[in-house]
């Protein structure tokens, strides 16, 4: 996987090829006939990792579309917590503060990793580490995906799908002939997303393929910052094992 990707992974598409063909015809006599011929081959998509620019674009997405719905009176997840608090759901304060923990000893174990793979450090302790990341990672995630049930109508959650689905459109990309090309056609941002939408409608499988791996790739590495494909294959082969 090259330096500037989140992930990589291949999916097959149907190409229409012309088949040249010799037959014979009334008279007997050698042909030579052109047919089109679909054949599945393989076509690369990439996640690239944003640029500082689209990071900084796509924390302006999550604003504009916060700030829209708190103006449609959508509450906010810090005004529905405490809403929670007054009865007694949600998290309790005590599980936020697991949580933090959680997420504090992820970021600590990442640095040590980092350091053993600069040292050369012997692949055994690197294993151990990769698998104790992962794990505290699927907590979280777990966590999130829990809470997200509770939050999901909230302004933050809405606000946050959009960034995701943003990163989604922006990163996405297919390669042909050596260059990635944007996967979702348009010239504007609304032009993409009109896209997205157009292709999510499509009976193509390679291009469900596409929209469903590039947006668990991207959920997770939202959620797991600094993931390794190593982590995105395992969270990616234990979400399909869990249809």
């Amino acid at each position: 996987m090259e330096k500037g990707n989140i992930y990589d992974f291949i999916v097959k598409k149907p190409f229409t090829e012309k088949v040249k063909t010799v037959r014979k015809n009334k008279d007997g006599e050698e042909e030579e006939v052109t047919k089109n011929k679909t054949v599945k081959k393989d076509l690369k998509i990439v996640i690239k990792k944003p640029t500082r620019k689209l990071s900084n674009e796509a924390a302006e997405q999550y604003s504009v579309e916060l700030s829209t719905c708190v103006k449609k009176g959508i509450l906010t997840k810090a005004m529905l917590t405490k809403k929670y608090a007054d009865t007694g759901g949600a998290l309790t304060e005590s599980e936020t503060t697991e949580l933090l923990k959680m997420l504090q000893k992820s970021t600590d174990l990442s640095n040590q990793l980092q350091l053993l793979e600069s040292q050369n450090a012997p692949a055994e302790e690197k294993e151990e580490l990769t698998k104790q990341i992962l794990s505290i990672r699927n907590e979280m995630i777990g966590i999130q995906a829990s809470m997200q049930t509770v939050y999901q109508h909230t302004a933050d959650a809405i606000a946050e799908r959009a960034m995701i689905l943003w990163y989604v459109i922006q990163l996405t990309r297919y390669v042909e002939d050596g260059l990635a090309k944007p996967f979702f056609e348009g010239m504007t941002y609304e032009d993409q997303k009109d896209n997205f939408y157009e292709k999510d409608e499509s009976d193509e499988e390679y291009i469900s393929d596409v929209l469903d791996k590039a947006m668990k790739v991207v959920s997770y590495w939202f959620y797991a910052q600094h993931s390794t494909k190593k982590e995105i294959d395992e969270f990616l082969k234990n979400a399909d094992s869990e249809l």
